[in-house]
């Protein structure tokens, strides 16, 4: 009995041995099958390599696109800041090599095929068939903002350009002055009898050279400068509209104002079309004759500080206010190539001055150019011309004056034919 015992015992030992080992092949089959890794196909790999590789050329192209914008303004703007108080360069920024002149038998200055891209656009042509020998000092040539749309030019149906220097955050002062002044049409004049370009150098903040850049796009009236937008780089910034005009859009009278002033372009244009009689070496406004107005500033604290070894004299010659001057084309284009042999300096107006003074120029002085918008009457609207120190919100009641002055001032004896 006993021996059977051990016997039925180790038989079912065994089979419990053999059940469990039988279970734990199986699982280690299953196991295995599972784990057994994929063949990825041909093609699978194909499609995965040619998406990584067009993603990646997509990446460094956007990447190269980016850096290259940002390095060619960054480059001028460190060109420009590093000129500061002024930029004055002293080559070409395009070249490295003197600006070359040629001489031409036309009666103008200008740039040669600027416009449609052909030859250097830094070979000026000039009438006097003779090659200046004086050292260029700098070229306002220079300047233009390549990335930046440019100003539509009316050369066929204006008789006026006005250049405006303006900040490049006075968007509210732009605003008004193109639904005013600048507008022809709401001036019951046709349109483009007149045309207005903002002057508008570069700033430190992206967000405010966007903005402008897009108002450029929008509007087509602003010019954008390679200069720092500050005080005292003033001068190239004029400068630089002055060379707009004369080798880009020539028009018969130019008028210089700041985006402060009001004006009266309903009087300018008639009498300039009507009235005046200067038709060449004009350069009017409100001429500065004293002697103590002239005086060269020194002190180091004040924005008008010119050093001795910038501008000797201790007085300008007589100037005409930066608020409003009138030039005819054949001074703006003078005015362009004297420039780069005279040094500038901060004082817009009186740098004006030096230069019409070496072309031998004499300015006419006109009190019709106001320093003061306070205490206008409405019949003086016949009279003034330009009006400084104008608020955003006063250039529409300006504009309202304006247009009603004929009708409620017909009885005003002043003589409204004349400069004086």
């Amino acid at each position: 009995m006993v021996l059977e015992g051990a016997r039925e015992w180790y038989h079912n030992f065994v089979k419990k041995v053999d059940e469990r080992s039988s279970s734990q092949v199986l699982i280690q089959v299953v196991v295995l099958n599972a784990m057994k890794p994929r063949r990825l196909s041909a093609r699978v790999i194909l499609q995965a390599s040619v998406y990584t590789v067009i993603i990646i050329v997509l990446a460094f192209i956007l990447l190269y696109t980016f850096l290259l914008t940002y390095v060619d303004r960054h480059l001028k703007m460190t060109q420009a800041q590093a000129h500061l108080p002024l930029e004055i360069p002293q080559k070409n920024t395009h070249n490295n090599h003197r600006v070359k002149f040629q001489s031409k038998s036309s009666g103008n200055y200008r740039l040669h095929n600027m416009e449609e891209g052909g030859g250097n656009e830094n070979t000026l042509h000039f009438h006097t068939g003779s090659i200046s020998h004086r050292k260029v000092l700098w070229n306002s040539t220079n300047y233009y903002d390549v990335f930046s749309t440019r100003p539509q030019c009316h050369r066929n149906t204006s008789l006026l350009t006005i250049i405006i220097t303006s900040s490049p955050d006075h968007l509210d002062q732009r605003s008004q002055i193109r639904q005013t002044w600048c507008n022809a049409s709401a001036t019951r004049h046709q349109k483009g009898a007149w045309q207005c370009v903002f002057l508008i150098g570069q700033t430190s903040l992206s967000y405010i050279d966007s903005a402008v850049e897009e108002e450029a796009d929008n509007f087509q009236d602003i010019l954008r400068g390679t200069y720092v937008d500050s005080y005292r780089n003033l001068t190239l910034k004029v400068l630089h509209g002055l060379n707009w005009v004369s080798q880009l859009c020539p028009t018969q009278y130019t008028l210089k104002t700041d985006d402060d002033c009001f004006v009266n372009t309903l009087q300018m244009y008639n009498f300039l079309l009507h009235s005046n009689t200067i038709k060449t070496n004009l350069y009017v406004g409100n001429v500065f004759h004293k002697l103590e107005k002239r005086k060269v500033v020194r002190s180091l604290s004040s924005k008008w500080s010119v050093a001795k070894s910038d501008y000797a004299p201790d007085h300008y010659p007589p100037y005409a206010s930066g608020t409003g001057y009138v030039f005819t084309q054949d001074v703006v284009d003078k005015i362009v190539v004297e420039s780069q042999y005279i040094k500038a300096i901060p004082n817009e107006d009186a740098y004006i001055g030096i230069v019409v003074n070496s072309l031998g120029v004499k300015p006419t002085s006109s009190f019709r150019f106001t320093l003061f918008s306070e205490g206008l009457r409405l019949c003086n609207y016949l009279y003034v011309l330009v009006v400084h120190r104008v608020q955003p919100e006063q250039q529409h009641m300006l504009h309202a004056g304006m247009m009603q002055a004929p009708q409620a001032c017909r009885g005003d004896t002043g003589d409204l034919h004349s400069w004086s």
